[in-house]
């Protein structure tokens, strides 16, 4: 397994949200809330890629451009998480370790 630099995740993470939500953030920035927003996030990006697959395939736009930055936003965020969660889970191992 390759290792993964996560030490500037949290800007990361901030960075892929709107601005509207920064706000929100700053005020509450519990790792729970940090967390859930951007999975969030993740699922709103995966949205608008389905939305942007059906429009096209139905004709209601010619864009393919923009339906494949969609897609690729998508997929990016996605694999985003998923290194994270599996930096979780080693963390999580990792502190079971030291436990016993």
């Amino acid at each position: 397994m390759s290792e993964i630099d996560i030490s500037g995740l949290p800007g990361k993470i901030k960075s892929i949200m709107p601005a509207n939500n920064e706000k929100n953030i700053k005020n509450d920035s519990s790792f729970d809330n940090i967390l859930t927003k951007s999975l969030k996030e993740v699922n709103s990006a995966q949205m608008n890629a389905n939305n942007a697959v059906n429009s096209l395939v139905a004709g209601k736009t010619e864009n393919i451009h923009e339906t494949m930055i969609q897609m690729q936003k998508a997929s990016i965020s996605f694999q985003m998480m998923m290194e994270v969660r599996n930096k979780l889970v080693d963390a999580y191992n990792e502190i079971i370790k030291m436990r016993g």
